[in-house]
């Protein structure tokens, strides 16, 4: 993963030689460079520190991200995860341009309920 620079921020992978400064940062955004079948780069979460909001810094981050994406790794999508209840962190990636595609997740304490309706459904197939 290259280091990817702008005015505000500089995004590198993290080694244990960040670790003395790392309680100082601005924050981090996780990022996979993955490229699935369908060519879609997840950006992952995002940890801001709140002294930083409204600055700048996340807007920028992910006017890299996005660019490192879409004109480097030949990505057509760009895919963002964030809770239901968070609507701070939705406002901020419809910000970006990003656009609602759907909302779906199955806990795993409500794995064992799903799994036996879909073992009834199939055996009602048989």
């Amino acid at each position: 993963m290259p280091v990817l620079s702008g005015q505000l921020v500089r995004l590198e992978p993290l080694t244990i030689e960040h670790a003395p400064g790392y309680l100082a940062a601005a924050g981090s955004a996780t990022q996979s460079a993955e490229i699935f079948r369908w060519r879609s780069v997840p950006i992952g979460h995002t940890w801001l520190g709140q002294r930083w909001w409204g600055t700048g810094v996340n807007a920028e981050a992910k006017l890299l991200l996005m660019g490192f994406a879409f004109e480097t790794l030949g990505a057509v999508r760009v895919a963002w995860v964030t809770d239901i209840r968070n609507t701070r962190s939705q406002a901020a990636i419809g910000r970006l341009g990003a656009a609602r595609e759907g909302v779906l997740a199955l806990l795993d304490d409500e794995w064992p309920t799903a799994e036996l309706a879909l073992t009834a459904r199939l055996d009602r197939r048989s």
